[in-house]
């Protein structure tokens, strides 16, 4: 098994500057994982709601090929 590699983020309206950063990231070992952080912590960080849902942001990584996992993030 090699290096799995975790990255974090928002993602609202998935874009190419996303897509790099995620290839990037991916580069850098033989797995990417990918944490989607909660509407309830976008709020509190950014003090607006994404304006996609967590739901969507986490479906719209998942449809990636160059992604092996995606999780919501702890709601807390």
């Amino acid at each position: 098994m090699g290096k799995r590699v975790l990255c974090c983020g928002t993602f609202d309206y998935l874009h190419p500057g996303h897509i790099s950063f995620l290839q990037q990231a991916g580069a850098h070992g033989a797995e990417l994982y990918v944490v989607v952080a909660r509407d309830e912590n976008v709020k509190r960080i950014k003090e607006r709601y994404p304006d996609q849902a967590e739901e969507e942001r986490k479906a719209n990584l998942e449809k990636l090929d160059l992604v092996d996992d995606v999780r919501l993030g702890y709601p807390g």
